[in-house]
């Protein structure tokens, strides 16, 4: 209904920007809420949900990729718009895509709120739509840094931080355009330092 919408964040929550756009302000739900900055300008593809319980939800995505792996995922049984989003927040969507491909049960499982029973339902159901993915779009899938941006999240989860923590390291990470073939030590020390 509502392809893009272009506008001034003004105001952010804690997981929703206000958007300005003409006259009317637009409440959008988004992934990494911390990456946004009040007062800039933003371009989001967006997708408008219905809940008839709930009414509509507005959601937010910054590339066409992560909206299109989010309507997949809310295309599962089971799987709703908070679950959807929450998966995203937690596993960049090229690791997702891989991990789902390599029917990495354990990887998935230990995503928050994700069993090992919904994340075999999860590989079941995406699998071969996963694949189709990265034939799309190539340039996605380095099979390296999929899997060292994995090794990362359990290795910093194994050495207790928070996922909140882990969430904003792996952020802060991605905005640093880190060659495809960085070693994984290299990226743990980058996260350490980060959060220390």
């Amino acid at each position: 209904m509502i392809a893009f919408i272009k506008g001034t964040i003004l105001q952010i929550s804690d997981n929703a920007l206000i958007i300005e756009q003409g006259s009317l302000g637009f409440e959008c739900t988004v992934l990494h809420v911390s990456l946004y900055t009040q007062g800039s300008h933003i371009e989001l593809y967006t997708y408008l949900h219905w809940n008839s319980e709930q009414g509509p939800s507005f959601y937010g995505f910054a590339t066409i990729l992560e909206k299109q792996i989010f309507l997949q995922l809310i295309a599962c049984s089971g799987i709703g718009p908070k679950m959807a989003l929450s998966i995203l927040e937690q596993m960049p969507p090229a690791t997702l895509l891989q991990t789902i491909i390599q029917e990495d049960i354990k990887g998935l499982s230990s995503l928050h709120g994700i069993g090992a029973k919904k994340a075999e339902q999860l590989i079941l159901q995406l699998k071969y739509k996963a694949q189709d993915f990265i034939k799309k779009y190539p340039e996605l899938i380095e099979q390296g840094s999929a899997k060292s941006w994995l090794e990362l999240q359990q290795t910093l989860q194994s050495l207790n931080y928070s996922q909140p923590e882990i969430k904003q390291a792996l952020a802060h990470l991605k905005q640093q355009n880190l060659p495809a073939d960085i070693h994984f030590d290299q990226i743990l020390r980058k996260a350490l330092l980060f959060l220390s």
